[in-house]
């Protein structure tokens, strides 16, 4: 269970340094010139819309030869929290919090927790940190903020959005069949790259939901690349739930680690 604490911080640092968003409207068609697209980036792209979020499933993680695999049962409220659990073999691993000012991770198994500032983790990773990004990455929302410097380019299926800030290339996909994203990628020649993939769209109320997320990580080091892999099939999605509950307390024997 510490590979999946690991690997949500990872979320956490790399998904921070997206700082743009790109939006498209539903009524793109594929006679659309790229100038016409262009102008429509502004108008709004239609992302799912909620209050709460509820969802659980199963994640396989993979890193080199080994791969885990274990259900999750992930809650959110609009631009206020992030609750996330995981098991294996029916027994509680890890658990993690997240609000618009804090990130907590408990480790059940070791005892131990990790609470870090999301002001404070922001300035030591010189990211932007904000908790509708990470909502966003979790939903299949689109994750790039409008640009005036993007480029687009297109084919029969897709459009494809890129940019650069500072050293970080910004690539993103959307489906031309329903106008949603199908992929997002941020890459760094010296930081390592992370690309989001999502499948499986289908209705969620008024809206179509990926319930495949495929999220692949490379980061780079002294010691050549390390590829780490998590597969997210959500199988129980719900919206607006009034009774969601997110508990989250730290036991006083748990020790906090740096």
């Amino acid at each position: 269970m510490n590979k999946f604490l690991f690997f949500f911080l990872l979320i956490i640092s790399l998904l921070s340094a997206c700082t743009r968003r790109v939006q498209l409207t539903n009524s793109i068609t594929k006679t659309d010139t790229v100038k016409v697209v262009k102008e429509k980036i502004k108008v709004c792209y239609q992302n799912i819309d909620f209050v709460t979020f509820t969802s659980k499933g199963k994640i396989t993680y993979t890193e080199g030869k080994e791969q885990v695999t274990a259900n999750f049962n992930l809650r959110m409220r609009k631009d206020s929290i992030i609750w996330l659990s995981g098991f294996i073999m029916g027994i509680e691993g890890a658990r993690c919090l997240i609000t618009r000012d804090s990130i907590f991770v408990l480790d059940k198994i070791n005892k131990s927790y990790i609470k870090y500032g999301m002001k404070s983790l922001g300035e030591k990773t010189g990211l932007d940190l904000n908790i509708t990004l990470l909502q966003n990455f979790f939903i299949g929302n689109q994750i790039l903020k409008e640009s005036n410097t993007c480029k687009i380019t297109q084919d029969s299926s897709q459009f494809f959005i890129s940019d650069q800030v500072t050293d970080i290339a910004f690539d993103s996909k959307i489906n031309r069949s329903n106008c949603k994203q199908a992929s997002f990628k941020a890459s760094s020649s010296f930081r390592g790259q992370i690309e989001s993939l999502y499948a499986e769209f289908k209705p969620l109320e008024q809206f179509l939901f990926g319930n495949l997320t495929i999220l692949k990580i490379t980061l780079f080091s002294q010691e050549g690349p390390k590829h780490i892999e998590a597969v997210f099939n959500h199988n129980k999605t719900e919206l607006n739930d009034k009774t969601v509950k997110y508990p989250f307390n730290i036991p006083d024997r748990y020790v906090q680690r740096k």
